[in-house]
């Protein structure tokens, strides 16, 4: 009987063995979504206890206490750059790397590691299509690394990646400011125009970032003061259908305004 027994625990001791074998590591995608996910979850417990602690401090005599808008990430973004250092393909270790340097700039611990990992990123992931989404990083980086510092980097993105996509969003990215506040009859507006149209070329297939160039021209064109204002058609307060092209050449006040 002892035996049996014995026999019976060698073969599930061998089969779970087997089995602990054959399972694949997991892939750098899903070590990703992992990170995230954990960020995720951090991020709503401590929303929680924001929106807790506001209830309580509500309360007549309590003390309020400054609550800091974001959990601690300094872990996670250890993580994810060591994580980054085990990738053999920067398509892999870009990810990482990305989401280290989103969480880079809501982090105040560390100044200079927001720098640093921009740094790597053209360093390192120069050769990556996923380096596509750095431009966009780079606008909200620079109130943090300066925005000399971040356009020198858009403008190498534009002038060194292999990949269409990445020199177009680099260019949007480097002319929006521009596009959005320099005069519409300006030298400087002319050539970001000009720019946006190479970003065009670029962009063919990119669905979502050719939609934003477009759109990005026509808020300017479109609605810039002294061109004729997109028809509108409505219903006035009498119910009696109306559109703006039938007021033409009055001066019109326009009064949008929603119930929510």
């Amino acid at each position: 009987m002892r035996a049996l027994v014995a026999i019976i625990g060698l073969i599930g001791l061998t089969a779970a063995t087997i089995l602990a074998q054959e399972e694949p590591p997991a892939s750098a995608a899903e070590r990703l979504h992992r990170l995230e996910a954990e960020w995720r979850n951090q991020r709503q417990k401590h929303y929680e206890t924001i929106r807790r602690q506001a209830a309580e401090s509500s309360e007549e005599g309590a003390v309020r206490t400054a609550i800091p808008m974001f959990p601690p990430v300094g872990d996670l973004i250890e993580r994810a750059e060591k994580e980054a250092g085990l990738c053999a393909k920067a398509d892999d270790a870009v990810p990482f790397w990305l989401f280290a340097l989103d969480l880079a700039l809501i982090d105040r611990s560390d100044q200079a590691r927001p720098r640093r990992l921009i740094e790597t990123l053209c360093d390192k992931g120069m050769e990556s299509v996923a380096l596509a989404r750095l431009p966009k990083a780079l606008s909200a980086a620079g109130n943090v690394v300066g925005r000399e510092f971040c356009d020198q980097k858009l403008a190498l993105l534009e002038a060194k990646s292999p990949h269409p996509q990445v020199r177009a969003a680099a260019i949007v990215e480097r002319v929006r400011v521009t596009m959005e506040s320099a005069p519409i009859d300006g030298e400087a507006y002319t050539e970001a125009r000009a720019a946006l149209d190479r970003a065009q070329d670029l962009a063919k297939g990119q669905r979502g970032l050719l939609a934003e160039i477009r759109e990005m021209i026509a808020l300017r064109e479109t609605l810039a003061v002294g061109m004729p204002a997109p028809d509108i058609e409505g219903v006035d307060l009498g119910g009696k259908a109306f559109k703006l092209s039938d007021y033409r050449g009055r001066v019109i006040l326009l009064d949008f305004w929603g119930d929510w």
